[in-house]
C-alpha cells in the first residue's frame, strides 16, 4: 500500500505540480531543474528524509540526461529541426521518452522503498 501511495504521490509531483515551462526548461536550466526536484522532495518528505533525499538526487540524474539525450537524438536525426519548428508532441520517440523517463521513476520509488 505504502508503493501505491508513493506512485500516487510522484504523479502528483511530476505531472500536476509540474508547469509546462518547468518541463521544457528543467533538462537546459539548472534553474528549472533545482525547482523541479525540491519539489519532489518536498512531496516525499513524508517518506522520511532519507527516502526523499535518495529518490531526488536519482530523480535529478534521469531528468538531467534522459531529456537532454532525447533532444540530441532528435536534431541529429533531423538536421532542420529547430526549437522554433520542432513540434515534439508529434515525434514518437517523444512519447516512448516519456514512458521510459516514468518507468524509471518508479522503479527508483520501488527499489528505494525495498532499500531503505
Amino acid at each position: 500500500m505504502k508503493i501505491l501511495l508513493a506512485l500516487l504521490v510522484h504523479f502528483v509531483a511530476d505531472f500536476i505540480l509540474q508547469s509546462r515551462e518547468m518541463g521544457q526548461k528543467k533538462s537546459s536550466s539548472i534553474k528549472w531543474l533545482s525547482l523541479h526536484i525540491s519539489i519532489i522532495f518536498i512531496c516525499f518528505l513524508p517518506f522520511g528524509l532519507e527516502f526523499a533525499l535518495y529518490n531526488a538526487l536519482i530523480h535529478a540524474i534521469i531528468d538531467g540526461s534522459i531529456w537532454n539525450l532525447y533532444k540530441y537524438s532528435v536534431y541529429k536525426r533531423d538536421k532542420t529541426a529547430t526549437k522554433e519548428t520542432w513540434k515534439y508532441y508529434e515525434d514518437h520517440w517523444f512519447y516512448t521518452t516519456i514512458g521510459l523517463d516514468q518507468f524509471l521513476h518508479a522503479a527508483t520509488i520501488v527499489l528505494l522503498m525495498e532499500v531503505l
